[in-house]
């Protein structure tokens, strides 16, 4: 049998003297005869029997407290685990969910037809360019183009309000930011009918039709705002 070192079988010792009295009582004498303060001389004198004894049972203890610390450090080990792949997973799951920041201070209220698709689409452009909409399906929008001011023939199929502004039709989104930023003295922006290539009006093809985005002023008349397609 391999022995154990003298430290680890000296403190062994002390935790068996306890279960093996007459072995405890016989090292200490042996100990004291000879003036010898290391114990493993004296287990060496022992009955070959009460050796065996000894040392198969401290080697079974010092064997159970080397592996109770292997658990322990295991375990160790599995905690911080699982508690990394809980926040990795938690890092993913908020990656995941993030959208674009809805500017609610203002908030785009658009009024359209419910069977009109382009006007969903160019929705859909204002909430992927961070606006906060709002939707108001409506039969007839005459009456609101009248109370917000459109001139004749400057009209498109919906119509909107945003910051104390109407927007007609396709506008850009950031046209209507840069309306917004510049608080320019107007009723609002328009772009007549509805040309291809502006938002909410993509072709497969990818072509844009030239257009204009017209500022309208308070006194009705209007200006280019803004051009688009070359």
């Amino acid at each position: 049998m391999k022995p154990i070192p003298a430290e680890i079988e000296n403190g062994i010792f002390r935790s068996h003297s306890a279960a093996m009295p007459s072995v405890a009582t016989d090292i200490d004498e042996l100990c004291a005869s000879t003036g010898q303060v290391d114990r493993q001389p004296a287990v060496r004198q022992l009955s070959e029997d009460r050796r065996r004894y000894f040392l198969s049972t401290s080697n079974q203890t010092y064997s159970m407290r080397f592996g109770l610390a292997c658990v322990e450090k295991a375990f160790v080990m599995i905690r911080s685990t699982v508690w990394a792949l809980m926040c990795l997973l938690t890092l993913v799951g908020c990656a995941r969910t993030v959208e674009p920041s809805r500017d609610v201070a203002n908030l785009v209220t658009v009024y359209k037809n419910e069977s009109c698709g382009c006007c969903q689409v160019w929705v859909k452009h204002l909430e992927q360019a961070g606006f906060a909409v709002e939707t108001h399906n409506l039969d007839n929008l005459g009456p609101i183009k009248e109370r917000v001011g459109i001139p004749f023939g400057m009209g498109s199929c919906h119509t909107a309000q945003v910051g104390g502004y109407f927007i007609e039709g396709h506008v850009p989104a950031d046209d209507i930011k840069r309306l917004l930023r510049e608080r320019r003295d107007a009723k609002g922006l328009t772009v007549p009918a509805m040309p291809i290539g502006s938002p909410g009006m993509e072709s497969p093809s990818g072509q844009i039709q030239p257009y204009d985005v017209f500022l309208v002023l308070k006194d009705g008349t209007s200006s280019v705002y803004s051009h688009h397609g070359g």
